[in-house]
């Protein structure tokens, strides 16, 4: 399969040099006054959805997602657990290039999109559950321009509608009771972030 590097996200991961030294904003204060346990939450999933999507709409769907998986303890009991389970998000694979510098990003890291993430995460991680656009066992989605062929847990489901969203950008899966195993050698393939997925149109 051939590998696409990600451009709206290689600009950001090349610009990482020197963040530690950014002046903090008022909203980074607001997040470093939560308790340790809150601040980890909420940077883990900015990350996860800044890995998956510029768009701050697929963003927020995705970030309830996975705040769905964590409070029904589907593949991790935490944040971190659920984002770093075995390819489930493939941006967080070791095989993956962009698993390190997404891991280096933390709430002073000044690029805009970032930041972009870390608002969006912060809404979604404190949204009373009333606010949920989707049921509680909605846990999957994947991308049909990342993976033209639907992955095996998709085969014979049908997505949900959401109005806003693109099903040639996303679909989004309710009741995918899909068993916790992983394959006994680690896969080769590149991640999903080294396919176009067009994230700036």
């Amino acid at each position: 399969m051939k590998r696409i590097f990600f451009p709206w996200l290689s600009g950001i991961i090349l610009s990482f040099s020197g963040i530690s030294h950014a002046q903090p904003s008022f909203f980074t204060r607001q997040l470093q006054h939560l308790p340790p346990q809150k601040q980890a939450d909420i940077l883990w999933l900015a990350r996860c959805i800044f890995s998956e999507t510029s768009s701050p709409y697929e963003q927020e769907l995705v970030a309830w997602v996975v705040r769905n998986r964590v409070e029904t303890r589907y593949r991790g009991s935490t944040y971190r657990e659920v984002i770093l389970d075995p390819y489930q998000f493939s941006a967080f694979n070791h095989s993956s290039p962009m698993r390190n510098p997404l891991l280096q990003l933390q709430f002073s890291s000044p690029d805009p999109a970032w930041q972009q993430a870390l608002r969006i995460a912060y809404k979604v991680y404190f949204a009373p559950a009333s606010l949920r656009p989707f049921p509680k066992t909605t846990r999957h989605f994947y991308s049909p321009i990342s993976r033209p062929n639907p992955p095996a847990w998709a085969r014979g489901k049908h997505p949900l509608y959401l109005a806003g969203i693109d099903p040639s950008r996303f679909l989004f899966f309710d009741k995918v009771d899909e068993p916790v195993s992983y394959p006994l050698a680690r896969q080769s393939a590149p991640s999903a972030l080294y396919h176009v997925l067009h994230r700036h149109r």
